[in-house]
């Protein structure tokens, strides 16, 4: 059984795209990262999500699969996490304005074995990080203030949704328009191939 260790809407949506069956966990953990490379951050969250997830399953004895992912926008240098309020929220706007930043998504599955003393054995662990070019247009402060009215970018890394209105600032990217929005299909679809989850 595949479970998803996230209650993101946008993940929810892309992962029944790959038509295999799935449940979805509610997971908490502290998504905080210090000083390090963006790519190991996003691998070490989703790890950290899909861990949680089979922790959440301790009581059921069986084998489950459980993918978790996570998603951070890096610009000029910085990583953006979610906007704490407005005026955080406007700055990562403006600072994305007129610029070519990556989004990075790092993917996690792993397939645990839990016996009836409620142990979990990983047994199996795949992992992949996509990178995503994104230039975005240039913005004007009526733009940054009205899509804030949105409410749109309030829980978003790098404080803007792809898939809504924010998709109105991005003149193009170069990469995975899905891992911008929060689970890369392909890469995804080569890790469940890889678990035996989906044929080809």
């Amino acid at each position: 059984m595949l479970y998803l260790a996230s209650e993101s809407p946008r993940r929810h949506e892309l992962l029944k795209r790959l038509n295999v069956p799935f449940e979805v966990l509610s997971i908490q953990v502290d998504e905080s990262f210090a000083k390090e490379p963006v790519e190991d951050i996003v691998l070490r969250l989703a790890a950290l999500k899909a861990r949680a997830g089979a922790l959440s399953l301790v009581m059921n004895a069986g084998r489950y699969y459980i993918l978790g992912a996570d998603t951070l926008v890096y610009s000029q240098g910085k990583v953006l996490a979610k906007p704490i309020d407005k005026n955080d929220n406007l700055a990562m706007l403006k600072s994305l304005s007129d610029q070519t930043h990556e989004v990075y998504t790092g993917v996690s599955l792993i397939a645990c074995d839990i016996n009836n003393n409620q142990e979990i054995s990983i047994i199996e662990n795949y992992n992949k990080v996509v990178s995503t070019r994104v230039f975005f247009s240039k913005l004007t402060n009526k733009m940054m203030e009205d899509y804030w009215q949105t409410g749109e970018g309030k829980d978003k890394s790098g404080a803007y949704a792809i898939q809504g209105f924010g998709g109105a600032f991005v003149k193009r990217i170069e990469g995975s328009y899905s891992a911008v929005m929060g689970l890369p299909l392909f890469e995804t679809s080569e890790l469940l191939y890889q678990a035996g989850l989906i044929s080809k």
